[in-house]
């Protein structure tokens, strides 16, 4: 109910409201000026609808020849309108009638800041043939979609961005429509995206001759048919997608997607890099399966794909298609085991909807391609995700699981995501020691310059840097050379420098771990575990070595005569090669965290363990060895065909090995725990701790000025912190601190020699674990 107050002439705002907008809709009020602009001289309550229809438009949508009149009268009402129009789409409501969009370039004044232009629904065959002629004027990128039922269109359009092309058999599902007549036929020197839909017959013989577009990256070819059989268009189809990527015209191309109803095949080439052998991604080719019956096409298929030299090959499921059977999954093996580029086949599925399987998923390819699994091809690690694998991600979730000790869950297997986190935890460095971290960031660039003095350093690190292209080599540097800065007995070895760069290896996507925790992990696993391995004094390493021979003379005979005996094998030769690594560039990056997991967990029984497996799982090789080289190339680089295909598999033979009196070794872990447990006892552990010691030294009055030259003097001069030295340094800072600072002079006289020797006290917890 409107008062009086809110209408006009007796009609109420809402009613003018609308008469205002059919007089804007009508092309004749705008030829002499327009009857809009007199409307606002009206009345003040007419004059916001009237600014409506006469303020700038940014974006201009015309769906018929009406809205076309309309809005070429209305844009040259003023030349601010037209220059204010930044997108125009063109979508005409009817199909069947729309010959007018030829004529939206000349009924419409010129578009001076026109950024994009969308035509999209229209009919090519009801279009002049002066189409592209015309809308080439348009200066902005262009993007048209169309549909064709007669013939194929012929398109030459300038600054054409991307095309859709849809073919009147591939909507008729009835498929009474016929065939399009003709070639198809685009030239475009900037379009970068071109997708057709049509039916198979129609695109069987579609090659690069038809497309000359010299910036195109992307195509996609949706093909209807009503089955999966294999047939002749197949096979011509197939060749020319390869043929693609081989030519000059398409320089560019890089993504070239087919869908086949129920199969989706997406060749994907990488990148190469200007001026280096590299690509900053492997060419790729990915299959998504839909049904069952896909598996019989995709294998037909695969072999007319080769020549597109894939590096990867990725196989997608649906959530509700079943995993190949034992027939269909040999067919497979033996078309993929064929490629001589490929370097890894990748398999999972979208769990959106999951299905109750009671295996691990990589366990079941492994079964069925066992051709591809004895080359390497197949992942070693299960990731644990939904994509890959339903079983173990419902493991993970699963409430027995979550109460498992941290240690049981090491031998059970974890997410790979979460390893850094578990390191961290057995190794009692989720918050590095204060100790630690300081001395890292105070000697990180005294210790660097000492590193890059070494010809022998840089020369290893220039080597790992080539082994391990993804670790930041900077980091790695900084780790090795603090370390041997803070420890007396250990001098530089390329194992040293494999470990720190495995160690900063990063384990998840698109995060980097803090340099100091890699330091305290790094510095961790060293002390406790390899420290003995990597000094100078090589007892314990000999004794492990005696233990493993004892071990495999107990257990192998027959290889423990041909090694130690027939060939001339030093134990201890091994020993060198394989403990102070951790097997590190020995065993396969997957099959080495898996030994770690077990190193942080339990110790290095676990290593003499592995040292084991490897001699018996490549015992084989060893027998029919004839020299004694060729037996250490096999031990120093077991071939991954002796090795279990799955990391899992690997770590049960390795947990399976019995050592002759291992107590010892057990009993020294516990050991070397208990000491490393016991430090936080003798300085602070954590940040917090740190700070309920920096409270002490202020609650006993010992100034800063004193406190921070200690610290300073103990890390510029690199000292060791052997005691005699280290109380000499401290004396020495404390009593340059006096004669600087009066307030602190006046602090000592008064308690004379009591606060030097509490300030010895309090700061020494923090260096003395580092001796």
């Amino acid at each position: 109910m409107h008062t009086s107050d809110s209408a006009i002439g007796g009609f109420p705002v809402e009613i003018w409201d609308y008469i205002i907008d059919l007089i804007a809709a009508d092309p004749s009020g705008w030829a002499s000026g327009g009857y809009i602009p007199r409307c606002m001289l009206v009345c003040k309550t007419w004059v916001p609808r009237c600014r409506f229809h006469t303020s700038p438009f940014q974006k201009v949508t015309i769906r018929s020849a009406e809205e076309l009149e309309s809005y070429a009268v209305l844009l040259r009402t003023s030349p601010r309108r037209a220059r204010s129009v930044q997108y125009l789409t063109i979508e005409p409501e009817n199909v069947t009638n729309c010959r007018w969009v030829t004529l939206v370039p000349v009924r419409l004044p010129r578009l001076p800041d026109l950024y994009e232009l969308r035509v999209s629904n229209i009919d090519f065959e009801q279009q002049d043939s002066c189409f592209s002629q015309l809308y080439s004027s348009f200066r902005c990128p262009k993007h048209i979609e169309g549909r064709c039922g007669g013939q194929w269109p012929r398109l030459t359009v300038s600054n054409l961005g991307s095309l859709k092309i849809t073919t009147g058999l591939y909507c008729d599902n009835t498929r009474r429509a016929s065939a399009l007549g003709g070639r198809f036929k685009i030239r475009s020197q900037t379009m970068m995206k071109c997708k057709v839909e049509a039916a198979l017959e129609e695109l069987a013989s579609f090659s690069h001759r038809d497309i000359h577009a010299p910036k195109l990256r992307k195509l996609y070819l949706s093909l209807a048919r009503s089955d999966l059989i294999f047939r002749e268009d197949d096979r011509r189809l197939w060749t020319n997608v390869v043929g693609w990527f081989r030519v000059h015209t398409l320089p560019f191309l890089r993504h070239v997607t087919v869908n086949l109803n129920n199969v989706t095949v997406s060749l994907c080439q990488g990148e190469w890099l200007p001026g280096l052998l590299t690509s900053l991604e492997d060419d790729l080719l990915k299959i998504t399966m839909v049904e069952g019956e896909s598996y019989a096409y995709v294998t037909r298929m695969l072999p007319f794909l080769a020549s597109f030299r894939p590096r990867v090959v990725k196989l997608s499921l649906d959530p509700t298609l079943r995993f190949p059977t034992i027939a269909e999954g040999r067919s497979l093996d033996e078309v993929l085991s064929r490629f001589r580029t490929l370097v890894k086949c990748v398999f999972g599925a979208d769990f959106a909807r999951p299905r109750e399987v009671s295996r691990c998923a990589l366990e079941t390819w492994h079964t069925l391609l066992p051709k591809c699994a004895r080359k390497g091809l197949l992942e070693r690690a299960c990731d644990w995700d939904a994509f890959s694998c339903h079983f173990h991600n419902k493991l993970s979730a699963s409430e027995d699981y979550r109460r498992l000790p941290l240690k049981e869950k090491v031998f059970v297997g974890f997410p790979p995501v979460l390893r850094e986190d578990i390191w961290a935890e057995l190794s009692a460095t989720t918050i590095p020691p204060f100790w630690l971290t300081n001395a890292y960031h105070r000697l990180r660039n005294v210790a660097l310059v000492e590193a890059r003095n070494s010809a022998t350093v840089q020369a290893d690190a220039v080597v790992s840097e080539k082994t391990r292209h993804w670790v930041d080599e900077a980091v790695v540097f900084r780790v090795v050379a603090v370390y041997l800065t803070v420890t007396v007995d250990v001098k530089h070895s390329l194992p040293l420098l494999d470990v720190a760069g495995f160690m900063c290896m990063p384990r998840r996507l698109y995060f980097v771990q803090d340099e100091k925790t890699y330091f305290a992990e790094f510095y961790w696993l060293a002390r406790t575990h390899l420290r003995p391995y990597l000094c100078d004094d090589s007892s314990l390493l000999e004794q492990h070595a005696a233990q493993i021979k004892t071990s495999l003379q107990s257990s192998e005979p027959e290889l423990a005569k041909v090694l130690f005996e027939d060939l001339s094998i030093r134990p201890d030769t091994l020993c060198h090669a394989w403990l102070p690594r951790a097997f590190v560039n020995v065993l396969p990056d997957d099959g080495v965290t898996r030994v770690w997991d077990i190193l942080f967990s339990d110790g290095v029984t676990v290593l003499l363990q592995t040292a084991l497996a490897i001699l018996v799982l490549c015992k084989p090789s060893l027998i029919a060895a004839t020299s004694q080289s060729t037996a250490m190339e096999i031990l120093l680089e077991p071939p991954k065909s002796l090795l279990p295909p799955l990391s899992e598999n690997l770590l049960k033979v390795i947990l399976s090995m019995k050592l002759v009196h291992d107590e010892v070794i057990n009993n020294d872990n516990t050991r070397r725990c208990a000491e490393w447990k016991a430090v936080p006892l003798n300085g602070p552990a954590s940040g917090s701790n740190h700070h309920h010691y920096t409270g002490r030294l202020q609650h006993d009055g010992v100034l800063e000025s004193m406190r921070h030259p200690a610290w300073s003097g103990l890390t510029k001069e690199r000292v060791r912190w052997i005691e005699d030295q280290y109380e000499s340094i401290v004396k020495v800072a404390a009593s340059n601190a006096l004669e600087r600072d009066p307030e602190a002079e006046q602090f000592l006289n008064h308690h004379s020699q009591v606060s030097l020797q509490r300030l010895l006290d309090l700061i020494r917890p923090y260096f003395s674990v580092v001796a």
